[in-house]
Parts: C-alpha cells; sequence; structure tokens
C-alpha cells in the first residue's frame, strides 16, 4: 500500500497584508490569487513541515452559568490560533524567491499579516469558490535563526494572534 502525504504537496502557506482583503472573514479566490501586487504572498516553498504548526490550541472559556445550564458547562469564548512557521534561507540574499520572500517578510517584529493555510490542492494551484482556507491575523516576533551541522539554515516565526481567527472558511466568488 502508498505511502500518501496527508499535508506536504497538498498544502498552501499564506501570508497577506492587512489591506489584501475587502472582508478578512470572507475572502475571494481573486484576492486570495492577486499575488505580492495586491499583498498576498504565497510561502509555501519555503515552509519546513518539521518546524512549522499552525493549529488551534485551548480556546479562552467562561464558565459561568445561568440558572438552565448543567453543572460543569463551559462556554468558549476567544478562539487561540497556535502558529509557528519556520522557513528556508536563500544562500544568495540579493535575488527573489520564495525563501527570500518568507525570510523578508518574517524575519522583523510588529508587523501584522493575515496567516493563512489551506490543505486539499497543490501549492501552485490557484484558489476556488468552495476551498476551505484556516486564517488568523497574527503579529510578527524576531525571527529566529535555527541552525545545526549539516543543516540548511531556516528562521523560526512565531507571530502573537490579535485575536481574528476564521477557521475553516469556504472561500467565496
Amino acid at each position: 500500500m502508498a505511502d500518501t502525504r496527508l499535508k506536504g504537496p497538498n498544502t498552501r502557506w499564506l501570508i497577506a497584508s492587512k489591506d489584501a482583503f475587502a472582508n478578512w472573514q470572507a475572502p475571494t479566490a481573486a484576492e486570495l490569487n492577486a499575488g505580492a501586487v495586491a499583498g498576498v504572498w504565497n510561502i509555501t516553498c519555503a515552509v519546513n513541515q518539521d518546524g512549522s504548526t499552525f493549529d488551534l490550541g485551548d480556546s479562552e472559556t467562561d464558565d459561568s452559568l445561568t440558572f438552565c445550564q448543567v453543572a460543569g458547562a463551559v462556554n468558549p469564548t476567544t478562539l487561540n490560533p497556535d502558529i509557528v512557521i519556520e522557513v528556508e534561507t536563500s544562500k544568495i540574499k540579493n535575488v527573489v524567491n520564495t525563501a527570500n520572500t518568507a525570510a523578508d517578510h518574517l524575519r522583523y517584529p510588529g508587523v501584522e499579516y493575515f496567516f493563512i493555510v489551506s490543505v486539499g490542492k497543490s501549492p501552485s494551484a490557484p484558489f476556488a469558490i468552495g476551498d476551505e482556507i484556516k486564517l488568523a491575523d497574527a503579529e510578527t516576533d524576531w525571527g529566529v535563526p535555527v541552525v545545526g551541522t549539516g543543516e540548511n539554515i531556516r528562521l523560526t516565526q512565531s507571530p502573537l494572534a490579535r485575536g481574528n481567527v476564521a477557521w475553516n472558511v469556504k472561500v467565496v466568488s
């Protein structure tokens, strides 16, 4: 039986400027496909699988009860995305490539981006109506170099979530 990958060639990682979407809760295929001119960068081919995560951690909750709720009922209040992106760096710094683009955008602190992951299509496939994405607004911290003997140098970014989360959203028009 063949070993089928769930991620890897079927995953897209993007970062987008805060102005890339008219409505960040319902991004359109045209906005996601607009590219760097509109402030959307596909950094998939620079993202290292082993050092990257894009998931939801434990939600903030409210455990106060009404008179109709059973004891122990908990209501989620805020989603907490857990984002760590480790990107490859390029040996040649003065060329335009995916590694340099990713590292340039993720190296410095204090920049807000929408971090986006989509599973199901190849990194080069255009977004289409009905594709599903996970999107989180987050602010970069200092990128941390990852250096190991006999390995390529990578950069790790652990951005701080800013509260705007659209999880498992279908791409519209």
